[in-house]
């Protein structure tokens, strides 16, 4: 999407995002927050070095400027693994879905992932070894 406030750069989704985030919010609390008083909701419990301002998450709500490293650590922390592409990290598409519901899986499922994840590393280096 063109944005004239940023030079036309794509913002990959990060304002609707959390804009969505908000509004989910509100409606789960049945209450209408401000966006500010939603941050400092984000905040709790995040050590003060590492929290969210308001002003840069407005910006990033209205498409004015994508974070940086930094701030996408402390997205990452507000909002867990699922923001990782939508601030404009590149992952295949099965990576990123897995990263998206991490968190709501058994902790069994996640052990069985990793567990693959591990034989299948092991067995190409095996093959790997052979084939040298």
């Amino acid at each position: 999407m063109y944005n004239p406030r940023n030079g036309g750069m794509e913002m990959n989704g990060l304002g609707e995002y959390l804009r969505k985030k908000h509004l989910d919010y509100c409606i789960k609390h049945g209450e209408v927050l401000t966006e500010r008083e939603w941050v400092n909701v984000l905040n709790e419990g995040i050590p003060k070095n590492n929290r969210l301002a308001y002003p840069s998450m407005n910006q990033w709500m209205n498409g004015e400027r994508m974070p940086d490293i930094t701030n996408i650590v402390r997205l990452i922390n507000a909002f867990g693994n699922e923001i990782i592409p939508v601030v404009g990290i590149d992952l295949p598409s099965d990576l990123a879905r897995l990263l998206r519901d991490w968190d709501q899986l058994p902790e069994e499922t996640k052990d069985q992932i990793v567990e693959i994840a591990k034989e299948n590393k092991n067995s190409n280096r095996e093959l790997a070894a052979v084939a040298a």
